[in-house]
């Protein structure tokens, strides 16, 4: 019985030993038993099979084992749920190619050899433009006063020519407006005469149909901007067209912006001191002292 126990057990050991075993075991058929256990390296006395040489050690177990390949069906809701967890495609922002911008230049005053339909023709298109824009800046001189009784500077009678014959210039009233004016006495007092005289007239004046029209688009919202060049204040009395002295450094801005200043204040040149228009202290030959 020893043969066939260990003929079984070096058939579980290797595939080359069973087949050398197999061999064997045909070719001693006719060997005693003690020639066929040493054949296979084993005594009477032993149930244990002793091989000559150790069986081969089995193969090391591989780091990590390859999952099968997923089926479709389990790619579909997986590839559904990566879509799903991602975040929106940005949307392109559409740039708008830029706007032909053109200046018309539309001189109302030269309308001497036009017809009366083509002075109309330009009137009307002026006002469809000033309907048509919502940002509407304006730059006003003093030819929007001289209906209000209020003189311009460099006409035939205007406020230049008309300073040099009450004061006997010899040259023009532009001279008044001068910083140097306070370099001479006779200079001096003409320049506070006709300061004076200017915000008498102003304060009688009363707004033109110019004037409203200015008010109806800062009320609007359409007025961005009123750069005046008038001192006369007109503008600044009604309150769509109200400013601010003195003004800000930065912004904001209020809508009227007085380039040249305003009969309706004064300030000192030293200390800076701001306060309302007195025209009592401009009635003598020399510089008004500061209130303050």
């Amino acid at each position: 019985m020893a043969p066939r126990r260990t003929a079984t057990t070096s058939s579980t050991t290797t595939t080359s030993t069973t087949t050398t075993t197999t061999h064997s075991t045909t070719n001693s058929s006719r060997s005693s038993p003690k020639s066929l256990l040493a054949s296979l390296g084993m005594d009477d006395d032993s149930d244990c099979s002793s091989l000559s040489s150790a069986p081969a050690s089995p193969l090391a177990p591989p780091g990590f084992y390859p999952s099968p390949p997923p089926s479709q069906d389990a790619d579909e809701p997986s590839a559904a749920r990566s879509q799903d967890e991602l975040p929106p495609a940005r949307k392109k922002r559409r740039v708008a190619a830029p706007k032909e911008r053109r200046t018309q230049h539309l001189d109302l005053s030269a309308t001497a050899g036009l017809s009366y339909t083509e002075q109309q023709s330009q009137i009307d298109y002026l006002v469809k433009t000033i309907q048509r824009h919502r940002k509407i800046v304006v730059i006003a001189g003093a030819g929007i006063s001289t209906s209000a009784g209020i003189p311009d500077f460099r006409s035939t009678d205007g406020l230049f020519k008309t300073l040099q014959k009450k004061h006997n210039l010899k040259a023009s009233g532009k001279l008044l407006f001068d910083a140097a004016v306070y370099q001479d006495e006779a200079l001096t007092a003409s320049f506070q005469d006709m300061v004076r005289s200017l915000s008498e007239e102003a304060a009688k004046t009363s707004p033109t149909a110019f004037h409203h029209m200015l008010a109806r688009l800062g009320q609007e919202n359409r007025l961005t901007r009123l750069y005046t060049q008038n001192i006369d204040g007109i503008e600044t009395s009604m309150p769509p067209l109200a400013t601010q002295i003195p003004l800000n450094v930065k912004a904001p801005w209020p809508r009227t912006i007085q380039l040249h200043g305003s009969l309706d204040k004064m300030v000192c040149q030293k200390c800076r001191h701001l306060s309302d228009f007195d025209a009592g202290l401009f009635d003598r030959p020399d510089a008004p002292e500061c209130p303050e």
